[in-house]
């Protein structure tokens, strides 16, 4: 019986070390992300940004139900290699305003110019995008 549980074991506790040498191979102290917020359209939009301004952008758009806090631990890594990274909440997620439907519409094109309108307002007109679901649908209208 003892033969049955062996081999699982024996990969379990070679993932584990791995996963420990990634993890004590990555930098102490990784750049602190700054924190603000950015008004586009009299919404203020929550965003989180790291690394110097003229590094290499990314620009992460975050899922539904989520925010762009889901980023930050890969965000903090990207900072400390030296590339510049921002992620933003869209409205009615995280920490940005909540707009009423009868100030704000809600809908994918409206969204995508919310996410335009960021990006013009903080300098930002170079970059790759990483996003997921909610994300895609944001920048493709």
């Amino acid at each position: 019986m003892g033969m049955i549980f062996e081999r699982p074991l024996r990969m379990l506790a070679l993932l584990v070390s791995a996963a420990a040498m990634i993890f004590a191979a990555a930098p102490a102290h990784a750049e602190h992300l700054r924190y603000s917020w950015q008004s586009v359209e009299g919404v203020h939009l929550f965003f989180r940004e790291g690394g110097p301004a003229n590094g290499s952008t990314i620009v992460f758009l975050h899922g539904n139900p989520a925010s762009s806090i889901m980023y930050e631990e890969v965000m903090r890594r990207l900072a400390d290699k030296g590339m510049h990274v921002i992620a933003m909440d869209y409205p009615s997620f995280g920490y940005s305003d909540a707009p009423d439907r009868a100030r704000y519409r809600y809908d994918f094109d409206h969204l995508a110019a919310t996410v335009a309108g960021f990006l013009k307002a903080r300098g930002i007109n170079r970059y790759a995008l990483y996003m997921q679901d909610y994300g895609v649908p944001s920048v493709s209208g």
